[in-house]
């Protein structure tokens, strides 16, 4: 069974032995630091415990896998590893806990919305020939003018509904954007 399958089922129990191996109970085998990764970002929700004690060992176990992976340590800001540490001890640290488990939450719906837009820019971006050696917004023409004559799209700058109807709408005028680049070829 993967990860993906096993989403809407509940957590996936994994058992970790002293000998710092992962066992996977849904699919009755050993597992590695990096199985565990692909199976969280494919959207299995697990939980790990001490395979002695029962003891739930998920935070500290999904916090040695983001320390593995280098990538995944430049995704957090410097000032929150502060501000977390900073907490920890003190009356700040409940309050702080439940803001994190709301954000999470929050980030989790928005990014429901915004992921499909984004996956097809993407694939649209990926079909598109290699990029001219400089992108017209990086170098304006001197004229001032956009390129291909066209006056640039005016910024949405209503105030949104909400971050979420926010950040949609200028995805869509992102999206809009290239594909008229694509049209006029000044992509």
């Amino acid at each position: 069974m993967t990860g993906k399958a096993r989403r809407g089922d509940g957590p996936v129990l994994i058992k970790k032995y002293g000998n710092r191996r992962l066992y996977d109970t849904s699919r009755s085998r050993y597992i590695t630091l990096g199985e565990l990764a692909r199976m969280v970002q494919s959207g299995a929700t697990v939980r790990i415990v001490d395979a002695a004690s029962g003891k739930n060992l998920t935070r500290a176990v999904l916090l040695q896998v983001i320390l593995e992976q280098q990538d995944a340590t430049e995704m957090i800001p410097a000032e929150f590893l502060h501000a977390v540490i900073r907490a920890q001890g003190t009356l700040e640290q409940a309050p702080f806990s439940a803001v994190l488990s709301a954000f999470t939450r929050q980030l989790a719906s928005a990014t429901h919305l915004w992921a499909q837009p984004m996956a097809n820019l993407f694939r649209g971006l990926s079909g598109t020939a290699a990029p001219p050696a400089k992108s017209p917004a990086a170098s304006p023409p001197a004229t001032g003018e956009p390129p291909g004559g066209e006056p640039p799209e005016p910024v949405d700058t209503t105030p949104p509904d909400g971050p979420v109807e926010g950040l949609r709408r200028r995805i869509d005028s992102l999206l809009r954007q290239v594909h008229r680049d694509r049209k006029s070829g000044s992509r």
